[in-house]
């Protein structure tokens, strides 16, 4: 949350298989983020 808000990334990924795990933990890292939506675009 972020202000009392819930704070959501959409994630377009195109052929990300063996990077994506990473950026969404540094996503959830920052402490900020409460979801993330990952759009496959293959």
């Amino acid at each position: 949350m972020w202000n009392g808000r819930t704070v959501s990334v959409v994630l377009g990924t195109y052929a990300e298989r063996d990077s994506i795990r990473e950026v969404i933990d540094g996503f959830f890292a920052t402490g900020v983020v409460d979801e993330v939506l990952v759009v496959n675009n293959n």
